[in-house]
């Protein structure tokens, strides 16, 4: 008996104590549930934003292949207008040719040869250079053009070339006026080149 008032007094206890275990665990669960839904609330705005940003990666990299099939078309354009240095050097020297035959077309041979005198008394060996080479090729006072050409070379130590053009001078006039100083120079130039035999 005495179990019997024990199972009476006993068993509301523990229905209630089950009961209220049970509902806290309901509240539980329903708060888990709510935390749950926030959570995935969160994820779905996650989710969009990772779509949109994949829409967005798309479209830059559909812009890019188009700017390098621009770049492409553009290059390729070029390429084919495209002049190589080699190519661009021989149009320049067609084009000096042309523009110093014209410019000593209209001057009489006395004229560029004293031209040529006069910028070799200035010391500016080039443009001489350019006027004793035309008269010489002219046959036009070959032996005083290569005199001439040989102290150009002389004077910039191409003694070789100072050689070549002061034998050339003195075999066609070796009784010229400068043949003093084109023996002096011819001989300090076979001395640089160690040419003394000649």
């Amino acid at each position: 008996m005495l179990a019997r008032v024990l199972h009476i007094f006993l068993l509301p206890l523990l229905v209630t104590s089950v009961v209220n275990a049970n509902y806290k665990m309901l509240q539980q669960v329903n708060e888990n549930q709510e935390s749950i839904e926030g959570l995935l609330s969160i994820v779905d705005g996650y989710s969009s934003k990772l779509n949109t940003l994949e829409q967005m990666l798309k479209r830059q990299s559909n812009k890019q292949e188009m700017i390098f099939d621009e770049l492409n078309s553009a290059i390729d354009k070029l390429d084919s207008k495209y002049v190589t240095k080699d190519e661009l050097q021989d149009i320049i020297s067609r084009i000096s040719k042309d523009i110093k035959q014209k410019k000593f077309a209209s001057k009489s041979k006395a004229t560029i040869l004293k031209e040529a005198i006069s910028y070799f008394n200035k010391k500016q060996y080039k443009d001489a250079k350019i006027r004793f080479v035309r008269t010489d090729k002219q046959n036009y006072k070959r032996a005083t053009s290569n005199f001439y050409l040989g102290e150009i070379s002389y004077y910039q130590e191409d003694y070789n070339s100072a050689i070549r053009h002061f034998k050339i001078s003195a075999k066609l006039y070796s009784k010229a006026k400068y043949m003093d100083k084109l023996i002096y120079h011819t001989a300090y130039s076979l001395e640089k080149t160690g040419d003394k035999g000649q």
